[in-house]
């Protein structure tokens, strides 16, 4: 991986003088000029003696009481997962914590994380996006265990006594239409985007 945010990657076929040659994640051949590998962070994964999982959850305000239980669960699993890393302290230990509160997608932030040993996980048969792919299977079984849902951005959550107001024709009508039942215009002559006359709730609505 090279750069700070990671956007070259691939196994390394050749060192040249000038260039350096990849295969991508795509399978595609890349060349890398050296002088990149001088300017920015190059991690080596396959000299890692683990591999990180580390992938950030979005959840529902609603369902934070539940992320205690949630909490206990994940880690539990996490354990138990072929060569997790339990012995080398808390910074590498199994992990699911609240890293933060994100109002644009409405929800909190959950940050899972484990180190699995790479040997340990190679001889048992899985390689390294198998072990992702059983995690994620596991993940999503306690989530919805739980009952914890994800928070999608731009997304609410119905309400279903909102919903009923809105279509109930026996209350009084509001913004740009009672204002057209007030002046005696027909349906027919009602623009639904000329807030000019509106009242109520639709009198601010910036129309541009």
């Amino acid at each position: 991986l090279i750069g700070a945010r990671r956007e070259i990657s691939g196994r390394v076929e050749k060192i040249g003088y000038l260039y350096t040659k990849l295969i991508n994640r795509a399978g595609k051949v890349a060349y890398i000029p050296n002088s990149a590998m001088v300017a920015y962070k190059v991690e080596n994964l396959s000299r890692a003696p683990y591999r990180e999982f580390r992938e950030q959850f979005a959840i529902l305000f609603s369902d934070l009481p539940k992320v205690p239980d949630l909490q206990a669960q994940v880690e539990a699993f996490l354990r138990q997962t072929v060569g997790a890393d339990v012995v080398r302290g808390v910074s590498l230990a199994p992990r699911c914590t609240l890293t933060g509160m994100n109002s644009f997608a409405g929800g909190a932030v959950l940050e899972i994380v484990c180190y699995n040993d790479y040997m340990t996980f190679r001889t048992q048969g899985f390689t390294t996006m198998r072990l992702r792919h059983h995690i994620f299977l596991g993940l999503s079984r306690i989530f919805t265990k739980n009952g914890v849902k994800f928070a999608v951005a731009g997304s609410l959550p119905i309400n279903s006594d909102a919903m009923s107001d809105a279509v109930d024709t026996s209350k009084p009508l509001g913004g740009w239409e009672a204002s057209s039942a007030k002046a005696g215009r027909g349906d027919e002559l009602i623009d639904p985007l000329d807030d000019r006359t509106a009242v109520g709730g639709l009198s601010t609505t910036p129309w541009l």
